[in-house]
């Protein structure tokens, strides 16, 4: 609720209905207050106590990434989806560090609003045959707190 939205006039008995929101950008506790002014001799500033907890967002990554064979000297890319599936906003990093060749990802941190996902672009590009098998940690600051692993696969033919 911001200042100064406007005066009103009330009768006797009647009420007037105010909407607050309330916004949070964390999951932590907030609180303050909302001064009610008045011409009423009695009570010409009342004070409203008002609280809330913002809620976390909810990481949701897939299990795994799993490139279908690439001939050697080739490459092919994938997405990797991030989604906050919660109710708050979700930051975090994503630690692309355990990525050595034949994978390549760029990482590093994000916030997500509730309902949005940010694609990471995963690149597999194998010098020789086999098979690779890699992983890509994210950690948040969601409900499941910790974070989640990607086990990222590959066959170079």
């Amino acid at each position: 609720m911001a200042a100064g939205l406007g005066s009103f006039q009330l009768t006797h008995n009647q009420t007037k209905q105010v909407t607050i929101k309330f916004k949070p950008t964390a999951p932590v506790a907030s609180s303050g207050s909302i001064t009610i002014t008045s011409n009423d001799p009695t009570n010409g500033a009342v004070q409203v106590g008002i609280s809330g907890t913002g809620v976390p967002g909810m990481l949701f990554v897939p299990a795994a990434l799993n490139f279908p064979t690439v001939k050697v000297d080739k490459s092919k890319s994938l997405k990797l989806a991030i989604e906050n599936i919660g109710l708050g906003v979700l930051h975090g990093n994503i630690d692309t560090s355990g990525l050595t060749a034949p994978f390549s990802a760029t990482g590093g941190s994000f916030s997500l609003a509730q309902g949005k996902s940010r694609a990471v672009t995963v690149k597999f590009a194998p010098v020789a045959a086999g098979m690779f098998q890699q992983t890509i940690s994210i950690t948040s600051d969601g409900a499941a707190p910790g974070g989640a692993s990607v086990s990222v696969t590959g066959s170079g033919q």
